[in-house]
């Protein structure tokens, strides 16, 4: 039996991260394999071997010692050629002198975001990153939450994980949401947000295009945009952006950096 690691995984041509499960699964098969068929032989046909946590080590490593148990390495998955033959699998890779003959192949194929995340993304004004997964609001230090105020993230939906990485960013999102509809808990507004200046703004949009957060909506009546201060994090990205320099920061107004700036100066 013949298991193919990274099928559409740490590839650029498809998807260029790891799934991180699959190697996790894979061995679980081969322990299952075993148990069931003692006599069969096992290859691992693979681009990279991904072992995380306390116990994502042991299967590999009974795997490893076993005599009916092969590894072999491949660069690239177009060089894996599949070919039936007189009821058998052969399977041969371009670059190394080998040709396995399997009853069986298994493959390991990426996980993917579901092609309704763009229509659920615009329902929400929530983004995705590049490979089309829901974005978080802070990659190593917040993945539970979205970058919109009140849409929260769990699971596969952010990013390939396992069912206890599911479980834990589940739970911290079900804890930001009750956290945050305690009765009678008042909504904190940040002190630093942007401010638009209403009698200078041209209405190009610019600001709105450019917000992360989605703070900044568009006013048809009066023709120019305004922030909504409970999504508005201070970023100061639409600051920068607006063309005519009509927004700017609360306690980083243009007057209040200059005189900072003269202070150290003086």
């Amino acid at each position: 039996i013949s298991i193919i690691h990274c099928v559409g995984s740490l590839d650029n041509n498809h998807n260029g991260y790891c799934s991180e499960v699959c190697c996790q699964y894979a061995f679980k098969f081969n322990q299952m394999i075993k148990e069931k068929l003692p006599q069969a032989k096992i290859y691992h046909i693979y681009k990279e071997l991904v072992l995380t946590g306390k116990d994502g080590f042991i299967l590999y490593d009974k795997a490893k010692v076993s005599s009916d148990t092969k590894f072999i390495r491949y660069k690239d998955i177009k060089d894996i050629n599949i070919i039936d033959q007189d009821a058998k699998i052969l399977i041969s890779i371009e670059g190394i002198d080998v040709k396995i003959k399997s009853d069986m192949a298994v493959l390991c194929p990426s996980i993917v975001p579901v092609e309704e995340s763009k229509q659920i993304g615009k329902m929400l004004d929530t983004t995705l990153d590049r490979f089309g997964f829901f974005e978080e609001l802070h990659g190593r230090c917040d993945s539970a939450q979205s970058k919109i105020k009140g849409v929260y993230l769990a699971g596969t939906c952010q990013s390939p994980m396992d069912i206890a990485a599911c479980m834990n960013q589940g739970m911290a999102a079900a804890s930001y949401i009750l956290s945050g509809i305690v009765e009678g808990k008042k909504l904190e507004i940040e002190p630093i947000t942007a401010v638009i200046d209403k009698e200078r703004c041209s209405g190009c949009k610019v600001c709105q295009l450019v917000c992360p957060y989605k703070a900044i909506a568009f006013d048809e009546k009066d023709g120019i945009s305004i922030v909504n201060e409970l999504l508005c994090h201070g970023c100061g990205t639409c600051a920068a952006a607006c063309p005519i320099g009509v927004i700017e920061v609360n306690h980083f107004t243009t007057e209040e950096i200059f005189a900072e700036i003269e202070g150290l100066l003086a």
